[in-house]
């Protein structure tokens, strides 16, 4: 069981918290004060304070994130339109995608695979022994591809254009009911 605060550290947080202090901030000089005290007090003290509204910040302006979804829609390079994956995606379907796509893009622009730098993240997929193989049987060399850290926007760019279709997809008043639906409004964005 959590140990009860003492009256003094209630009043150290109540003040911290009403000069809208964050809670990461507060936990930093507080490490034993839980997610939980701090919200359960804020609600207590601080009733009408507005709450952050979480999710990933924004890095780029609203300026760059339209010039990057045009670009995205009016492309003419290789691509597949949209796919639904309704399954997680492991190694196997991976390396089979990149069969695909990457080789067609590869080819699209004349270039080879000793002439490229991948980006991808480090997620699983990204990162087996079943996916380096591939890309190693395949002419890639493995220290040119980036592992980028798990949905950084700020060194994976493609994490600023999901970021901006789930806030458009999110603009819809209902969730969408089918596959169908989605891929509709999809390619509506």
């Amino acid at each position: 069981m959590p140990a009860r605060l003492t009256q003094d550290l209630r009043n150290t947080l109540q003040s911290l918290l009403q000069r809208g202090l964050s809670f990461s901030k507060i936990r930093n000089l507080y490490s034993g004060v839980g997610n939980s005290t701090l919200t359960r007090l804020r609600k207590l003290y601080c009733p009408d304070t507005a709450r952050p509204l979480g999710g990933r910040p924004k890095k780029l302006g609203a300026k760059t994130m339209s010039l990057v979804s045009r670009e995205l829609r009016s492309a003419e390079e290789p691509g597949y339109g949209t796919t639904i994956i309704e399954d997680a995606i492991n190694s196997g379907l991976f390396v089979d995608i990149s069969k695909t796509s990457l080789n067609d893009t590869l080819e699209h622009f004349g270039k080879t695979p000793s002439d490229v730098r991948i980006q991808q993240d480090i997620a699983t997929p990204h990162a087996s022994g079943i996916t380096k193989r591939w890309f190693t049987d395949n002419g890639f060399n493995l220290d040119k591809i980036m592992n980028w850290p798990r949905q950084s926007p700020n060194l994976n760019p493609i994490e600023h254009v999901w970021h901006l279709l789930k806030l458009r997809l999110n603009r819809y008043p209902t969730r969408p009911s089918t596959k169908e639906e989605l891929e509709r409004r999809i390619n509506i964005q």
